[in-house]
Formats: C-alpha cells, sequence, structure tokens
C-alpha cells in the first residue's frame, strides 16, 4: 500500500485476485451481459440502457464514461454514482476526464485508460494519490463495452475506496 503524500499511480493486478463485494458483484454483471466473445455490446440503438439499469453493475462508486476523443483525458463522463462526492463537490457528469481537480490522479488514471483500451477486457488497478488536498486509495474495476461492430467505445468502473496507512505504518 502506498504511503501518504507519495505521488500518484495506478498498479495493475490479476483480475482474479478482486475481492471487495462491490467490483465482485460488477464482474460478475458484466460476464452476464458479455457475449459468447466475452465482449460486453451496448444496444444496436446506441443506448446504454442494459448497464444503466443493472443495479448489480452500477453501484455508488461507479461511472460510465464515452470513448469519443483521441485522448484519454477528453473522454466524457455519461453517469457518475454518488458515492463520486470525494472527487468534486460539483456533478462530474457531461464534462470531461480531464476535469478531475487532480492533476496527479488525472495523470496515473489516463496512462491506465491508455494501456486498457486495446485490451477490451475487464481490468482491475489500485489507483492512490491526493484528491482535494486528501490522500485516497482504492481499487478500481474497468469494464469495456463495446459497439456492436467490437470496437470499445465506452466502459464502466467500480470503485472500492481502501483506507490510507499512517505515515508510521
Amino acid at each position: 500500500m502506498p504511503k501518504p503524500g507519495a505521488p500518484a499511480c495506478a498498479v495493475r493486478y490479476s483480475i482474479d485476485a478482486v475481492t471487495a463485494p462491490d467490483l465482485v458483484d460488477a464482474l460478475t454483471a458484466w460476464h452476464r451481459m458479455a457475449g459468447p466473445d466475452g465482449l460486453f455490446r451496448y444496444n444496436v440503438d446506441g443506448s446504454f440502457a442494459d448497464v444503466a439499469g443493472d443495479a448489480q453493475l452500477l453501484k455508488p462508486r461507479s461511472t460510465i464514461a464515452l470513448i469519443d476523443a483521441a485522448e484519454p483525458k477528453d473522454w466524457s463522463l455519461l453517469y457518475c454514482g454518488a458515492g463520486f462526492s470525494f472527487v468534486s463537490e460539483h456533478c462530474l457528469v457531461g464534462r470531461r476526464i480531464g476535469d478531475l481537480p487532480s492533476p496527479g490522479m488525472l495523470q496515473a488514471t489516463v496512462e491506465s485508460y491508455r494501456q486498457l483500451l486495446p485490451e477490451a477486457r475487464p481490468a482491475v488497478h489500485r489507483l492512490s494519490g491526493s484528491m482535494q488536498g486528501r490522500d485516497i486509495c482504492y481499487d478500481r474495476l474497468w469494464l469495456p463495452i463495446a459497439d456492436p461492430a467490437g470496437e470499445v467505445r465506452a466502459f464502466v468502473t467500480v470503485a472500492e475506496m481502501l483506507p490510507v496507512p499512517s505515515e508510521s505504518g
């Protein structure tokens, strides 16, 4: 676990090691909705109704983002659960990932998304750093959503907050 005040980072770990109940529920839902090729595809009409209506998938610390630009920092946030108040006091829906208020956490997040996009499969990272003046640490599950042709066009994230170790711990 990173020490308080350390630079922001995102460290990937095995999806098989996920144990947090919300992350396990979301991963189970994603696999239930995925097609035979292992990809979840949004509706042919372009809607996210299947995702938005699944309480097992969308948790208080979930997001849905649309990949609508070349750079991850420019991707649009379509949904942010109520549990993301630690990120910003303002609603982030309709804003860009680059609007996250912490440059260090933003960079760690963007770099992890760059690595995940071409893989088109679920993954989990432990992110840590400072957000709005306080140290945070959380596990983030990334669940890609493909268009009918199989290209990843959006994704869901689910986060589980973790305790931040003390300076002496």
